[in-house]
């Protein structure tokens, strides 16, 4: 199999490649512009928004609720981005799972922040404006991410489909995917 790319290889064994031509494709960029949203999302989680830090709601399972979401993507969406940059990205079926519950996470955690600084008396409070802007970026990255799902679905089926609409029969696409792969 020939890699794109950068190889090595110290022991003779396995050849890893670098593709960095995987990061400009429409998956990498929607990737790189994810992580840029997951760790603007973070930062004001953690440190807020003009030192006021926001809380993700008033109840344990709201504040659980946004540190494990902010969190966890700040971990697995660079693992996915290495995984395209060393030519071995997660099938799509996978991705395409952890983008619905990102997507489902974040606007949950951003309702949860949004709902929780609108509600409580805080209206000349700096504290309102951090949690405001905490859950609008929630929100959006939430919709990023399902946006990233569309653009998935749209690419797979663009390519398994004619122009009158007519797709191939769902045996005759995996059979195109196994075909690909080998």
């Amino acid at each position: 199999r020939a890699f794109k790319g950068v190889t090595s290889s110290t022991t003779g064994g396995n050849i890893m490649g670098v593709d960095l031509k995987g990061l400009f494709s429409i998956h990498g960029l929607f990737k790189i512009f994810e992580l840029v949203l997951v760790v603007i999302t973070f930062l004001l989680a953690r440190i807020g928004y003009a030192g006021n830090p926001p809380l993700f709601g008033i109840t344990v399972d709201e504040t659980w609720l946004g540190q494990l979401t902010v969190g966890g993507w700040l971990i697995i969406t660079p693992v996915i981005i290495v995984g395209i940059v060393l030519d071995e990205p997660m099938s799509w079926k996978l991705d395409s799972l952890f983008s619905i519950v990102g997507a489902f996470l974040y606007i949950s955690s951003g309702s949860c922040a949004i709902d929780t600084h609108t509600s409580l008396d805080l209206a000349n409070n700096p504290a309102r404006d951090s949690g405001l802007a905490l859950g609008s970026f929630c929100i959006i990255t939430g919709r990023n991410i399902g946006d990233e799902l569309l653009e998935g679905e749209i690419i797979f089926f663009s390519r398994h489909c004619d122009a009158d609409g007519c797709c191939l029969p769902h045996d005759k696409i995996w059979q195109e995917v196994k075909v690909i792969r080998e």
